[in-house]
This record gives C-alpha cells, sequence and structure tokens, in this order.
C-alpha cells in the first residue's frame, strides 16, 4: 500500500467515524425533546424507504446537487475556493427555461439546445472570477461570492421583463412548453431522465480526473503549485478550464432541475443548491468517485429529516445539527491527527523492513 492508498484509507475512517458522531448526537437529540423517540428514530431511519413516493424525493433531491458537487469537486481540485455553483446553478435553470419558452415546442431538440445553453453560459460565468483572480490577483471566495447574487438579481430581471407571465398571480414564467420537460422514470415519482445524466456526469467527472492529462494537471496544481509551474504546466490556462468545466457541471444541474420538475420558472432566490454541493464535496473529499454515495447520505438524512418532522414531534432543523458536526469533523485538521500519523508510521516502517 502506497502513501495515497494510507492517506484514502484514513480519510474513509475519518469520514465513517465523523457520520457515526454526528448521528449518535441526533439520536440523543431526539431523546432529550421528543416524548415518543423510539417512532422519531425509525421515521428518520426508515422513512425514505417506506413508499416509492418518499424514495422518489430522496432521488428527487439527488439529481441537482450531484451535479454542484462534482463543479465543486472539479474546482477545488486545483486548490481554489470557488463558491460560484450556487449562481450557476440558478443561472442554468433560467437559461433552460428561458430557451425552451423562446423555443415555443417540445421534443429532444429543443431539450438539447436548452442543456447546451445553460452549459455554455454558465461555463463562460464562472469563468469571470476566476479570471480576477488570476489576472488582478482578487480573492476568488468573495468574487465568486458576490456573482451569485449579481446572477440572482440579473435573473429575476429577466424573468421580470423577459418571460413573465401576466397572466398569473404569482411572479412566474410562461408555461414550459408541453414536451420541453423531461421524461419520468419512475410513476408516481418526480424522478427524471435527469437521473441518469447525474450518474453519465459521475462517470465522466471520474474519468477526467483521475484517467487524463488535465485532471493529472488540475490535481497536481491543487497539491503543490509551485512544482507543478517548475514541471511546466500552464497553471492560468488548466484554472480557467477547471472552472469551465465546473460551472457547466454546475449550470447543467440546474436545467436537469427546471426541465425535470418545474412547469415554470419561478425561482425567486437562490435554490440553495451549490452550498449543498460544497457540502457533499467535502464529506466525499472533493473526489469525484466519492460524490455518489455522499450526495445519496446527504439526500437520505434530507428526506428522513423531513418525514420525521411530519410525523413527530422532532424540527426538521435536526439535519443542520448533523451536517454542522459532520463539516466541523471531516474539515479539522486535528480531528484523528494521531490516527493518521501512527497509519503513516506504520506505511514507513513497513517499506524500510521490506528493503
Amino acid at each position: 500500500m502506497n502513501s495515497r492508498q494510507v492517506n484514502e484509507v484514513f480519510q474513509v475512517i475519518k469520514t465513517s467515524l465523523a457520520i457515526l458522531v454526528a448521528m449518535v448526537c441526533a439520536f440523543v437529540f431526539i431523546f432529550l425533546i421528543s416524548d415518543e423517540p423510539l417512532t422519531a428514530i425509525r421515521a428518520f431511519l426508515w422513512g425514505p424507504f417506506s413508499s416509492i413516493r418518499r424514495f422518489g424525493n430522496m432521488i428527487e433531491f439527488f439529481i441537482p446537487v450531484c451535479f454542484t458537487a462534482l463543479g465543486a469537486c472539479v474546482i477545488f481540485s486545483i486548490g481554489q475556493c470557488s463558491v460560484i455553483g450556487e449562481g450557476t446553478a440558478f443561472f442554468g435553470g433560467l437559461v433552460a427555461a428561458w430557451v425552451a419558452i423562446q423555443a415555443g415546442r417540445g421534443g429532444i431538440g429543443t431539450q438539447i439546445l436548452a442543456f447546451l445553453a445553460a452549459a455554455l453560459i454558465c461555463g463562460a460565468i464562472a469563468m469571470i472570477p476566476m479570471y480576477l483572480k488570476l489576472r488582478f490577483g482578487a480573492d476568488l471566495f468573495v468574487d465568486s461570492l458576490m456573482m451569485n447574487y449579481v446572477l440572482l438579481y440579473v435573473g429575476i430581471f429577466i424573468l421580470n421583463y423577459s418571460i413573465r407571465d401576466p397572466e398569473i398571480g404569482m411572479t412566474a414564467s410562461y408555461s414550459i412548453p408541453e414536451g420541453a420537460g423531461l421524461p419520468v422514470l419512475i410513476p408516481k415519482t418526480q424522478v427524471n431522465f435527469a437521473l441518469i445524466l447525474a450518474l453519465l456526469a459521475i462517470v465522466a467527472t471520474v474519468l477526467l480526473m483521475d484517467k487524463t492529462r488535465l485532471g493529472y494537471q488540475m490535481r497536481l496544481i491543487g497539491s503543490n503549485g509551485q512544482f507543478a509551474k517548475y514541471c511546466g504546466i500552464p497553471i492560468g490556462k488548466v484554472c480557467m478550464l477547471s472552472a469551465l468545466i465546473g460551472g457547466v457541471l454546475s449550470g447543467i444541474g440546474g436545467a436537469a432541475e427546471m426541465l425535470g420538475r418545474y412547469e415554470r420558472f419561478q425561482w425567486l432566490g437562490l435554490p440553495g443548491f451549490g452550498w449543498d454541493g460544497i457540502l457533499i464535496a467535502t464529506i466525499a473529499g472533493f473526489k469525484a468517485r466519492n460524490v455518489l454515495i455522499a450526495a445519496m447520505f446527504i439526500a437520505y438524512i434530507r428526506t428522513g429529516a423531513d418525514i420525521m418532522n411530519r410525523t413527530s414531534d422532532v424540527p426538521s432543523e435536526l439535519i443542520i445539527i448533523i451536517q454542522s458536526l459532520l463539516i466541523l469533523m471531516i474539515a479539522s485538521r486535528g480531528f484523528m491527527s494521531k490516527i493518521h500519523q501512527k497509519l503513516i508510521v506504520r506505511h514507513v516502517k513497513s517499506n524500510t523492513s521490506e528493503v
């Protein structure tokens, strides 16, 4: 087992223990505040699998955050902290709805055009904060955070003055043409063809990051930027490409959510997919191959908490406690650091004895 595998084993142990501690704390909290704690825990743990509809709710949540998590994995792989996924997911949904409404008809051609427009526009937008970082030394986190709100208010302006339907009593667009939405995969749910796209996106991102030259360059820049520069890697170009790919993935996620589950564009605020994507990417260790499990776990506890809130006296805010504990422990460098050191020492001693 090489040093990379040792680190991967440690990350698995650390994440697993963090999940276990967070869940135990949640159960303790339930016992303290609930009059029927066992009923609440049963609803939390088994509720997502108690019916097709509830299982569908879990998958419906999984789809958009899978795309934004993959986008975060790509951008964070170069060691840069960009949170543009929230804004690009919102804008991807808007662009997809705008294209479908302007086309005025359904069909696979409209769907492909909507996804392409969302991907290209959001990819270009995601490169703006990265360019400002590379060209002017601007703070990438602050720029990308502010860009989210620029996209929000530009999107609301487009909604109000381009595609808003004045005949309905709410702020929403004209109806997305019938046939422009994605086909449903599981009856009695809103699980649609976007699930297939999400799974394909995971495979494509894993291949990109682990099997291509560009992926290797991204990972090298993220691990040691000075060494990457010494090796002749075009750091600026690779960083811009990573931002482009991250924006494309998030934009497709927003488009998939809009065309898969909505009849009109009616988002008047940021949907939260980008923040959830960063949470999932953190749990996944910013590795695309772990996103499937991490996203399904978050979707599972979100759905379980919602069911528990509706069927017991425990508030759904419990999920915030679990997520906060997970991030605190996974992101903490000191958490389980001694175990990490012991694994490294044991690995070094075994290699030395073999020599």
